[in-house]
């Protein structure tokens, strides 16, 4: 995904709206698990949020720790931790998407991010590269 391109990202259900906007506003493409019907009463497991979100070529934003550590496992996609506290995440978002967007891969393959309060955090290729 080259710089100064939109991207499109998968917001995991436990992910603020808030975020959604920060990343609309910048002039990404953002969906959320519940409306593409992976959240809700029977909330989808997370291996099919990672499918769904790489099918779709999603970046997957999470705040799931447990969620992070399998990806790092098995990474499926790029996938985006947001380290900090819920409250927090559009600020750290809008604070360092600049960042965010810059260790995005290009071209597109497998690969975890951690992002918190002082930028990237951790940036890497999936396991499986």
């Amino acid at each position: 995904m080259g710089r100064g391109e939109y991207l499109r990202f998968l917001l995991d259900n436990d992910v603020p709206n808030s975020v959604a906007k920060v990343l609309r506003t910048a002039g990404h493409d953002c969906v959320t698990a519940n409306v593409v019907g992976l959240a809700g009463r029977v909330a989808a497991s997370d291996r099919d949020v990672a499918i769904y979100a790489e099918d779709e070529k999603r970046i997957l934003l999470s705040h799931d720790r447990e969620f992070a550590a399998w990806q790092r496992r098995q990474t499926i996609g790029v996938h985006v931790r947001i380290d900090c506290q819920q409250p927090l995440a559009s600020k750290v978002v809008a604070a360092h998407l600049p960042d965010l967007v810059a260790a995005i891969p290009s071209p597109y393959r497998a690969w975890f991010i951690r992002i918190g309060p002082s930028g990237i955090l951790e940036s890497q290729p999936g396991r499986w590269q």
